[in-house]
């Protein structure tokens, strides 16, 4: 009987010491939170996310701090990215990680005191130099337009009259007026059809040009989430639908030049653990992406009569791995 209390007594100082190692090691568990901010509901997004979670939790992998991704959808509401914004600040969350050029512009005047790492933004080193906010690094996902450009027309040598779709929230004139030169440079015709809003998407069947020999898109979240109407206006034209990202080319355009949305949050990953680890966001040279590919669609590209011959040779040619995505 005795030597049974003493195992029993034994087992409950056992039971104790566990309980509080458990307990100091809770207790001593640090905690990082990072506050993510998703302009709008798209598969391309979510990759992004995807990406940047499951990368930084492999790099920032110690034994006593947890990483904690609040996510926040905006659905496309400028005024609910604001307001998750002004959460995220009241949180005191130690990162906010916008995606998109809208979210980050939005994001530099509301995020004063804690580090910002943008995904996908149009925002350079000068635009960091110039700006209030420096505190900030960002990934830059996209080719130059000149870059773009160069390609399409190598890709397509026939090509004289291309219709460009943009949102104007996304793009300056600055940069509109870069396009139209770059377009005359290659030879090519460029008529613009500017879309405010999401139902305006289908007004480009009336608008576009009807020499137009093909549209292009450019990275932007309105546009992508108008895609799919803009694959049954290049279908039933015959003219390819030439996009600027993965996602879009899963989704039926023929063909994109660019990068993949999963290695943008990588990537982004990345630098974020550079400012958890002690460096100001403000001294993370920003990354300017260049492992380009050449996203094909081959059924898209036949049912929008684009020979794909010319874009796989130019993709050899620029030493682009060619992709063929999951088409959904």
């Amino acid at each position: 009987m005795r030597s049974i209390k003493k195992l029993l007594v034994g087992l409950t100082i056992g039971l104790s010491i566990v309980t509080f190692n458990a307990m100091s090691d809770s207790s001593s568990m640090k905690t990082v939170t990072i506050g993510i901010l998703v302009p709008v509901q798209l598969p391309a997004l979510n990759e992004i996310v995807a990406g940047f979670e499951g990368e930084l939790s492999h790099l920032y992998n110690t034994n006593n701090t947890r990483v904690i991704y609040l996510v926040e959808n905006a659905e496309g509401s400028t005024d609910m990215m604001r307001s998750i914004l002004m959460q995220f600040k009241n949180q005191n969350v130690d990162m906010v990680v916008p995606i998109g050029t809208i979210a980050n512009q939005i994001a530099l005047p509301i995020i004063k005191t804690q580090p910002i790492v943008a995904l996908a933004a149009l925002f350079t080193e000068a635009d960091r130099a110039n700006s209030s906010n420096k505190n900030i690094t960002n990934i830059v996902d996209e080719l130059t337009i000149e870059q773009q450009l160069t390609f399409i027309h190598k890709a397509m040598p026939n090509l004289k009259y291309l219709t460009l779709v943009y949102s104007p929230e996304e793009r300056s004139n600055a940069y509109i007026q870069r396009t139209n030169v770059a377009a005359q440079n290659n030879g090519i015709t460029l008529q613009l059809l500017k879309i405010k809003q999401a139902s305006e998407i289908s007004n480009v069947n009336t608008l576009i040009n009807t020499n137009s020999q093909a549209m292009f898109i450019l990275k932007d979240e309105l546009l992508a989430s108008g895609v799919p109407e803009l694959i049954k206006i290049a279908n039933t034209r015959h003219i390819p639908l030439i996009a600027s990202d993965d996602g879009s080319v899963s989704n039926g355009a023929a063909f994109a030049v660019g990068v993949g949305e999963r290695q943008i949050g990588s990537d982004g990953a990345s630098l974020a653990l550079k400012v958890l680890q002690g460096t100001p966001a403000k001294n993370v040279p920003i990354d300017i992406m260049t492992n380009y590919r050449v996203f094909i669609n081959s059924s898209a590209a036949a049912m929008q009569h684009l020979d794909l011959s010319d874009v796989t040779s130019t993709a050899n040619a620029y030493n682009y791995l060619v992709i063929y995505p999951d088409v959904t």
